[in-house]
């Protein structure tokens, strides 16, 4: 979403739409050109990026409804997303690799990424933990979660060193729970917001819970949901992977892509 109010959506036909929800009015409609395979919204609501198909992107005016800048992305984009908090970055997610970006950059070719971080495995979902704040980057909080093949969720702490190099363990998760792919990623800030996960409550522990404390729920291609608590509660390492109880789960009875 742009704002409360309104709603960004693209498509196949390169086509960047804004409407206003509460008469779903279609304000704009901007040409990306290429197919469409993600958006993202500045926490602003003043500005967003597409990516799609040639490793096309734009910068889009969304207070003017006109393109602002026109550049490349450094691989064949799934996916784009702002930093939590100013919008301090924006990462673009590739099949096995993840780039990040200032944004206050040019947005031309010319600008060098601030992580560049490859996977042995195939990618296709991404989050971010933390917000881009200068309490949270100073503590190393911020850090985007990323995984698709296998059960194993990566990650990357920002700000990170510019020279390639790979991503790293951050949760294995059960293969009988959530093989063989996992398709979603999200973050919860609260554990009460964790309730009613697809119709089935979550039996978290209240115990102890402290501030900034997180629920990282998982969506597998199987349509098992499961949520974990990223607290340093009950961790354990395994293998120089972390390894939590899960707090919840719930099977779709679908398959989820």
């Amino acid at each position: 979403t742009a704002s409360p109010g309104h709603l960004l959506t693209g498509g196949e036909d390169g086509r960047l739409a804004l409407f206003r929800v509460k008469d779903w009015e279609c304000l704009h409609v901007l040409r990306h050109k290429y197919p469409i395979s993600g958006i993202a919204v500045h926490p602003s609501g003043k500005v967003a990026i597409t990516v799609g198909k040639g490793r096309s992107l734009r910068l889009w005016n969304l207070m003017t409804g006109k393109q602002a800048l026109k550049g490349r992305a450094p691989c064949e984009p799934l996916s784009v997303s702002f930093s939590p908090g100013t919008g301090k970055y924006y990462a673009i997610l590739g099949e096995q690799s993840i780039a990040v970006f200032a944004t206050e950059g040019s947005g031309d070719d010319e600008d060098k990424p601030v992580v560049v971080a490859k996977s042995k495995t195939r990618l296709a979902v991404m989050t971010w933990l933390g917000q881009d704040t200068e309490d949270e980057m100073a503590q190393g909080s911020l850090q985007l979660l990323v995984a698709g093949e296998g059960t194993i969720i990566q990650n990357v702490h920002l700000p990170g060193d510019a020279a390639p190099g790979e991503l790293g363990p951050f949760l294995e998760c059960p293969k009988d729970l959530m093989g063989p792919r996992i398709k979603g990623l999200a973050i919860v800030d609260d554990v009460a917001s964790a309730d009613g996960l697809a119709g089935k409550r979550l039996q978290a522990e209240r115990r102890s819970e402290s501030p900034g404390s997180h629920i990282l729920i998982a969506a597998s291609s199987s349509g098992m949901i499961a949520g974990w608590h990223l607290s340093a509660h009950g961790q354990e390492e395994r293998n120089g992977k972390r390894s939590k109880t899960v707090i919840g789960e719930s099977q779709s009875g679908s398959s989820l892509s």
